[in-house]
Parts: C-alpha cells; sequence; structure tokens
C-alpha cells in the first residue's frame, strides 16, 4: 500500500523542463488513499516548490494512516530544477534501465521535499500544516495531438496550491486534435486529507 501510495505521488515527465503535469481526469481511483495523492510537480515549474512539499507531507500522512512509514514519502521527490528551454528537455533527470533500484537513488540524484522533522510533524497534526498559496500558468504552444496526461495540444493548464487542496485547471486552445481531447476542459480538485479511519 506504501508503494503504491508513492508511486501514485511521482512526477510524470512532460515534453520540456518546467512544464507541469495534469491530472488525469478520465479514469477515477476507486481507493480513497490514492484518490487523495497529490502529484509531484518539473521542479523548475513556477510553484513546484509548494506543491511538491504539500505532496510529501500530504502522502506522509496517507502512508501513516495504511500503517506504513511516513518517512518513506521523501522517497516520492524528484530532480533537481532544470534549465528552462533545455533543447533536450532532460533537465537533471537520468535514464537506466540496468539500474534495479533506479539512478535517482543510486547516483543520489534524489530532491527531498520535506525534512524528517516535517513529515513527523505533519503525521503528529494530522495535517500538513500551513502553507502559501502558490499559482501558476503553463502553455504549450505545440499542436502534438499527444496524450492528454500532460499540457499539449496548446494548453494551458494553471495549478494552485495551498496547505489542504490543489487546483488544477486546463483550457485547451483552437488546436486541431481528437474530439476525445475535449474532455481535457476540466478542472480537478484533489485534496489532502480526506482519508477517514472507518
Amino acid at each position: 500500500m506504501t508503494a503504491a501510495l508513492i508511486y501514485a505521488s511521482l512526477e510524470r515527465n512532460t515534453a520540456s523542463v518546467g512544464l507541469a503535469s495534469v491530472l488525469c481526469t478520465s479514469v477515477t481511483a476507486t481507493n480513497k488513499e490514492i484518490a487523495s495523492v497529490i502529484r509531484h510537480q518539473d521542479p523548475a515549474s513556477s510553484g513546484a516548490a509548494a506543491i511538491n512539499k504539500q505532496a510529501t507531507l500530504g502522502l506522509a500522512v496517507l502512508i501513516a494512516g495504511v500503517g506504513g512509514d511516513p518517512q518513506e514519502a521523501l522517497k516520492s521527490g524528484t530532480f533537481a530544477p532544470g534549465t528552462i528551454g533545455d533543447p533536450t528537455a532532460k533537465g537533471n533527470s537520468c535514464d537506466d534501465a540496468n539500474d534495479p533500484v533506479g539512478c535517482i537513488f543510486t547516483q543520489n540524484l534524489l530532491v527531498e521535499d520535506a525534512t524528517a522533522a516535517e513529515i513527523s510533524a505533519a503525521v503528529g497534526s494530522g495535517g500538513t500544516g500551513s502553507g502559501t498559496a502558490t499559482s501558476t500558468t503553463q502553455t504549450d504552444t505545440g499542436c502534438d495531438g499527444g496524450d492528454d496526461e500532460e499540457v499539449d495540444d496548446g494548453a494551458t493548464v494553471t495549478s494552485t496550491a495551498t496547505a489542504s487542496v490543489v487546483t488544477v485547471t486546463v483550457q485547451p486552445t483552437d488546436c486541431a486534435v481528437p474530439s476525445s481531447s475535449a474532455a481535457l476542459i476540466a478542472t480537478s480538485v484533489v485534496r489532502l486529507l480526506q482519508v477517514q479511519q472507518d
């Protein structure tokens, strides 16, 4: 269960450094803990430091709620911010298919978004503490008709994070895209700490 929660919180790659990913809205998680997870964002995207910290602290609370070690939430972090405009779109990431552990760990590239003390405090209070609202707007001007889980097809994504909620709003432009992309016009709100102990 801990591994599933961590996986749900991992950053999803996008087509350029600093471009935030968009939550999938076509499928709703059956498990209430998974549905409560906040996804990490590209560390170079606007507001990512606050979003990623809240994601880690909220994840720690969820992990503790299923009986896991909340400090494991630190493993959900991502890489150091890359350079906006990097033509390779690689940033500071790594890719080694032959690394059984994961190169982000073996090459010490993981950036932890919170401290062990902050996680302990969040779990102890049953929440993620206070946080400053941050907002970011990203636009991909391409019309590649690609995966709707990324900002593509000229879409603009605006995400706002506070201590207890992340709201992501996506609005495509007039690119010629498949009709299925109409589902991309959505606002998804992921709330932390919705888990009730039954």
